[in-house]
């Protein structure tokens, strides 16, 4: 993944391989369901930069990113966590799980899963909005609707897409 190895043994693991909003090539993440997982990173370029490595248990996650301002170009971190492993899985189930997740991620990982694109095209601070739910893997249309009525904005079908736009205000629209 990316230029980490990881090493299973007799295991159930789940591997990301960027971040859904930023898609940073970078940036991954493993999830281990059940057994061992070995996950190892290059910190540097060369035959002899120091390797990071963790070993994951079950129930963990490690995330892996590109170093931080001021680092190392090259340095590159693991960090490890505890793992929303019902939230990781629900695809398995033909869901998709939102907890507390930042509206332009929530919009880029429904994108993953087919159906019609959504395009975002409201207000940028609207994307930072976070939301929380369970939707069924696929259906774009339904979740760019549910969308649409929390925020107040509009539904677009175009060709192959779903955009998502701030709804004219009644004032545009005229006398009803």
């Amino acid at each position: 993944v990316a230029d980490a190895k990881v090493v299973a043994t007799g295991t159930q693991f789940l591997v990301r391989t960027h971040s859904p909003a930023t898609q940073t090539p970078d940036a991954f993440g493993v999830t281990l369901i059940e057994g061992e997982v070995v996950v190892e990173r290059t910190q540097g370029i060369g035959p002899d930069a120091p390797v990071a490595a963790v070993v994951l248990e079950p129930g963990q996650q490690v995330r892996g990113d590109v170093g931080a301002a001021g680092s190392h170009p090259h340095a590159q971190h693991l960090h490890v966590g505890r793992a929303k492993v019902e939230q990781a899985t629900a695809w398995l189930r033909g869901q998709v799980v939102f907890d507390d997740t930042p509206l332009a991620d929530a919009i880029a990982e429904m994108n993953r899963y087919g159906g019609h694109l959504i395009h975002f095209k409201a207000q940028p601070e609207l994307g930072a909005r976070r939301i929380s739910g369970t939707v069924r893997a696929g259906d774009s249309e339904s979740f760019a609707h549910a969308i649409a009525n929390l925020y107040g904005l509009e539904v677009r079908a175009a060709p192959g897409r779903l955009e998502l736009v701030p709804a004219p205000s009644k004032i545009d629209r005229g006398p009803e």
